[in-house]
């Protein structure tokens, strides 16, 4: 892999997206994941249906990468714990994705567990007893680094419980 010039400061906080981020200019390489970006995540935010979180470059304009955060329902499944069957919904991350420029340098390592901070944070306040993703294609492997196990048979929606969350801490 050729070294990027552009390198990902990891010690910012994430940040709502905004008018200010510069969102034609992000590419992470899959059409859904910038099309969302550019044309979906305000108004979802507008709306309040997803929140949107940023990790910006040091303009506070580029945006490097970001992850979508959202409720989502979910019918029971046999691969998640028998003490869950009455729970039918779940924190959902929905998207998450690095621009070309940075990847390589743990910039889905590091949004991945800022979101997760953030839902356990938010656990405090109100229970989120499942987290879900819906992996892209050959994303499934990264998530399962992180205890997220496969939902489905597809192996493209994965879950974590929050109690294994907060075990880790």
């Amino acid at each position: 892999m050729k070294p990027s010039k552009h390198l990902a400061q990891l010690n910012k906080p994430v940040v709502l997206l905004d008018k200010t981020h510069h969102k034609k200019d992000f590419d992470c390489g899959i059409d859904e994941l910038n099309v969302f970006l550019r044309e979906q995540a305000g108004q979802k935010l507008k709306y309040h249906q997803s929140k949107t979180y940023i990790l910006s470059a040091d303009d506070e304009q580029t945006i490097i990468g970001y992850f979508t955060l959202a409720n989502t329902r979910l019918d029971w499944h046999h691969s998640i714990s028998t003490k869950y069957k009455t729970v039918n919904t779940a924190a959902l991350i929905a998207r998450l994705a690095v621009d070309k420029r940075y990847q390589g340098q743990k910039v889905g390592k590091y949004l991945l567990l800022t979101a997760l901070k953030k839902l356990m944070a938010a656990n405090e306040i109100i229970p989120i007893p499942i987290i879900v993703v819906d992996a892209k294609d050959g994303a499934s492997e990264f998530y399962a680094q992180f205890g997220f196990q496969p939902l489905d048979y597809e192996g493209n929606r994965l879950f974590i419980l929050m109690e294994t969350l907060l075990k880790q801490r």
